[in-house]
């Protein structure tokens, strides 16, 4: 929603809702498409909300991805790059619109990059900032999400001289496959007696 007092408030106001709404049991996409309305008919002004959520099955690891005006997410799966992004609108823009689900299966080892677009718009003076970005991911020697998402803000702060105009949100997280500690038991460790 940009930046400042009122677009912290505003965007506050949308998640709280937003959660509320999930955690009831609707549908996403009627949940969405509630926050939606309620948007368009609350203001006058040109307010819009952009909305990149992932919701993730912890039994399977399939992802949902939510994209409404929201900038691209990546899956870094060993050497390769799985760039998710979504055509919806921002919210509160139109009064109808289709929401679109991207699903993906993930796998332990993924490591799931999303930012806003103060991260993916920042660096100005570069041309294609879709390959920059990616480059930049595939060239990161690490996998400890929080490593990577320093690095990449970094990298953004850094093309801009240090000068930070638009929000700069980075969340990464690592998908490891849950081994409960009893599960590999075994009867004979070490030497018999």
């Amino acid at each position: 929603m940009g930046n400042g007092a009122r677009a912290h408030e505003e965007s506050g106001e949308t998640l709280r809702l937003l959660q509320q709404i999930l955690q009831i049991g609707i549908p996403e996409k009627v949940a969405i498409k509630t926050i939606n309305s309620i948007l368009a008919l609350r203001t006058t002004d040109e307010m819009f909300a952009t909305l990149d959520l992932a919701i993730i099955n912890l039994h399977n690891a399939f992802v949902r991805f939510l994209k409404i005006g929201s900038t691209p997410s990546f899956i870094k799966r060993g050497n390769q790059l799985i760039k998710i992004e979504a055509g919806n609108l921002p919210m509160g823009i139109i009064q109808e619109f289709d929401v679109d689900i991207v699903g993906e299966q993930l796998a332990s080892g993924d490591i799931l990059i999303m930012m806003s677009d103060g991260i993916f718009d920042g660096p100005k003076h570069i041309e294609n900032k879709d390959q920059w970005l990616k480059r930049k991911i595939a060239e990161m020697e690490t996998n400890d999400p929080q490593e990577i998402a320093d690095l990449l803000l970094e990298e953004v702060v850094r093309t801009q001289a240090g000068k930070i105009e638009d929000d700069m949100t980075v969340l990464v997280a690592k998908v490891e496959k849950h081994i409960p500690k009893w599960s590999p038991v075994s009867m004979y460790q070490g030497k018999a007696l």
